[in-house]
């Protein structure tokens, strides 16, 4: 037998060995590779190709036939070459075998298969690639389900339920040139045999481009929001700032009130240095301006007590000796004389002393020596009321010598020229004091103005940032709120295989990173891809997995739905789907044609239903298979 097989070649059709047999004898094998199979000049087959299969070793009739309807694995003993043909797009065949031996298709065109191919039990290997893009990292993936609101529990209430099962991958993936690595992500459909929806080896897969809000990209948001928290940030500081300002200007203007209203001796410190310097000044000056005041108030008073309280003492001998008799303003009073002598007192009346005053008190005619007030002046008469010759005695004297001694009968006591100039002084002093007190009191009243006008710009400065900051968080809080409610990008419907399980995806090209993506199902129905940026941060994208199937009610002849056709995916795609009832071969039966959607690759699948009862549940039952 085993001889029988190397002389001879044996073919298989459809798993069954044909009769005719070509004897080797003599042919040799061509010592050259492959290049083609089929007939590249016209004569090519006229038929269409579900696989190709290269083997390296005879095969049995076993073998043949337990593989003709199963699809390989490419990793069987003796395969050198294995091609599905399931690209759908393009023009190359890629290899499945580990040897990457792909193809080139000339001619002919891609067509849906509907060959009779099946799935070997356990585990399946599959590959693809994804157009114009190179691998980028490691994949990762997760089986979920995806959740539809459906009625049920003690309160009838919607509940989100799971339903089919999908397995989600993702990877990162670069263009040639390209700076930046895309995450690819696609969404496979599960059979309840656990098989993955086929796929074609060449995908071409759809960019779903940075998600807009209002005509803009979340990174135009993201930018947004990073633009107007810097911007409420520096209003903020700047409030606080100006309050800090405005609390300061507040102190300052206190202590410029004390220092005018001379309730305080504080000093300003917290301020700009310039201005501390000048006010404090200012708050010195009006105090050295009072201090001088106030001494040339005390000098006029002082002078003016003595003016008041200023005395003539009129003594009987010389050196101021003797008895003795005074007169001032407030009257004459004995000020000084000898024990046992009488208290004589006189009388200050508009400053003239007559002889009758100095008869009665003992003093005309005796007077020898006169003291007297620094105030005060005396001008002597010889005679009575002012008569006779006169002497003005501008000082103490203690003896009023031989012409005068013991012949005064009258005299004025008069104010001292020069106590009186002094006095003018003084006056004229405490008026200029005062005058410098008013000026500088002025200049911090002035200084003061300043300060408030300041203090009220800056609170009109911080009102209008107040209001800009409220207009300003505001919108934040617009903007942070649309993000957080997510905005969404649905992945397109990429292929449908033979038995309708669907394959979503896309590139996201709003997310790319050097590292291998990580993929959560997380509590609250969302799919959670995890991704590093270039920089380091920390991204992450969701997937909603809580969905809807799209409906169709089908009406019976008066208008009344009698019937609920549910699609079997989800993808935005079965929005397309349509429904037509046809009339059949009699009034109990009717032609129900399906149209799917159509891929991007423009495949369609249209499922035609002819002889369907139309009795709804029966109906129901022949879809339902």
């Amino acid at each position: 037998e085993e001889r029988h097989r190397t002389s001879q070649v044996e073919v298989y059709l459809d798993g069954e060995k044909q009769e005719e047999r070509e004897s080797l004898a003599g042919k040799k094998p061509v010592d050259r590779r492959i290049r083609y199979f089929g007939e590249p000049n016209g004569n090519s087959l006229q038929g269409t190709i579900d696989e190709i299969r290269l083997w390296r070793r005879p095969r049995l009739q076993a073998e043949i036939q337990a593989d003709r309807r199963m699809r390989l694995t490419g990793l069987e003993p003796g395969l050198a070459g294995y091609w599905r043909f399931d690209e759908a797009s393009g023009d190359i065949a890629y290899d499945q075998t580990d040897n990457a031996i792909n193809g080139a298709k000339h001619g002919g065109e891609w067509v849906t298969s509907d060959a009779p191919i099946g799935e070997n039990s356990g585990l399946q290997r599959g590959s693809f690639r994804i157009a114009n893009r190179e691998v980028a990292s490691g994949p990762a993936a997760l089986l979920y389900y995806h959740q539809e609101k459906t009625a049920g529990g003690y309160d009838g209430k919607e509940k989100p339920l799971k339903h089919s099962a999908r397995v989600m991958l993702a990877l990162a993936t670069q263009s040639a040139g390209g700076v930046n690595k895309e995450i690819a992500a696609l969404d496979f459909g599960v059979a309840s045999t656990g098989r993955l929806a086929q796929t074609p080896d060449h995908l071409e897969l759809p960019v779903i481009a940075r998600p807009s809000l209002g005509g803009k990209t979340i990174d135009e948001l993201l930018n947004e929001v990073s633009t107007a928290e810097q911007e409420v940030l520096g209003l903020r500081n700047d409030i606080v700032n100006l309050t800090d300002d405005i609390e300061v200007l507040n102190g300052v203007i206190d202590i410029v009130n004390e220092a005018i209203n001379n309730t305080g001796n504080r000093r300003v410190t917290d301020i700009r240095f310039g201005e501390r310097t000048r006010i404090n000044d200012k708050i010195q000056d009006l105090q050295d301006k009072r201090a001088a005041l106030a001494q040339a108030r005390s000098r006029e008073q002082s002078l003016q007590s003595e003016l008041t309280n200023g005395r003539v003492w009129l003594y009987e001998h010389s050196s101021f000796r003797g008895r003795v008799i005074s007169y001032g303003r407030n009257g004459g009073q004995f000020g000084g004389g000898f024990v046992g002598y009488t208290d004589l007192r006189g009388q200050f009346g508009g400053g003239f002393v007559g002889y009758t005053d100095l008869r009665e008190r003992g003093f005309n005619d005796i007077i020898s020596s006169i003291k007297m007030s620094e105030a005060l002046q005396a001008k002597v008469y010889e005679h009575a009321n002012r008569g006779g010759k006169s002497k003005t005695f501008t000082s103490d004297t203690g003896y009023v010598g031989n012409d005068w001694n013991d012949i005064i009968s009258s005299l004025d006591i008069q104010i001292n020229s020069n106590f009186s100039q002094t006095l003018n002084n003084a006056v004229q002093a405490r008026i200029a004091a005062e005058n410098a007190v008013a000026t500088a009191t002025q200049a911090l009243r002035d200084e003061r103005t300043h300060l408030q006008t300041i203090r009220q710009d800056k609170m009109r400065q911080r009102r209008e940032k107040e209001a800009l900051l409220t207009s300003k968080q505001t919108d934040l809080d617009k903007i942070r709120i649309s993000l957080n409610e997510g905005v969404a990008a649905p992945m397109a419907l990429v292929f449908t295989d033979p038995l309708g399980l669907s394959l979503t995806g896309g590139l996201l090209e709003f997310a790319w990173t050097n590292e291998a993506p990580l993929l959560f199902d997380s509590a609250t129905g969302k799919l959670a891809l995890y991704f590093r940026g270039t920089d380091d941060q920390f991204f992450v994208t969701y997937y909603n997995t809580l969905t809807q199937r799209p409906q169709y009610r089908l009406v019976d002849e008066r208008g009344s739905e009698c019937l609920l056709c549910v699609a079997r995916s989800t993808e935005p795609e079965m929005d397309q789907l349509k429904i037509n009832i046809l009339a059949g071969a009699d009034d109990a039966t009717c032609t129900a044609i399906i149209t799917g959607p159509t891929d991007k690759n423009g495949n369609q699948i249209i499922e035609t239903w002819r002889h369907v009862p139309r009795n709804p549940e029966r109906f129901a039952k022949v879809l339902n298979g």
